[in-house]
């Protein structure tokens, strides 16, 4: 099998039936990519709702679950930064504390990947975007505590294609339109 990453939100359902494919033969080069946006379950319930089903202990434990199965590969976690929301030092101290189970072993190296990635506004959003600055010390803070952390480049906010951004005014036109019946 060639390289397919999965993006999730976290259902752990999901997660779970993915522990049993993962150990089948041809699977275990599945990337697999978690939105975690949150480093407890307060924010995250607030930004993910998905939270208030599965909650970040549970997540965590299923996830290790998946590094034992799966051995060295790689485990992308995302985090959208937002200022005011998630971007304090003591976020980064519990993302931090969240993610030692992925951060160095003796036998695998660093199995976590944390991708900071700028909060992208949209003409209507609630939160500014959070200034390169604040980004960088957020960064710095999660790397100091052992974190493999790195800072994913915003392309495309002044024209509002940047992540997160795309297809929100598309989304919002169909909320509000009735659907089309075929012809």
């Amino acid at each position: 099998m060639s390289s397919i990453t999965i993006s999730t939100v976290g259902r752990v359902d999901g997660l779970r039936r993915l522990v049993d494919v993962v150990q089948q033969p041809g699977w275990k080069r599945l990337g697999l990519a978690l939105s975690v946006n949150a480093p407890n379950d307060e924010i995250r319930n607030r930004i993910m709702p998905i939270n208030k089903r599965w909650g970040m202990e549970e997540l965590r434990e299923v996830m290790e679950e998946l590094v034992r199965v799966r051995g060295s590969r790689k485990i992308l976690f995302e985090y959208v930064l937002i200022p005011g929301v998630n971007d304090a030092d003591e976020h980064a101290d519990e993302l931090a504390e969240w993610l030692r189970p992925f951060t160095r072993t003796a036998e695998h190296g660093h199995i976590g990947l944390l991708n900071v990635i700028p909060y992208n506004p949209r003409r209507d959003s609630p939160w500014p975007a959070p200034d390169e600055a604040e980004v960088k010390r957020f960064v710095d803070r999660l790397a100091s505590r052992g974190v493999f952390v790195k800072r994913r480049r915003t392309k495309g906010r002044n024209q509002m294609a940047a992540c997160g951004q795309l297809g929100s005014a598309e989304i919002r036109r169909r909320k509000y339109r009735p659907s089309a019946s075929p012809v």
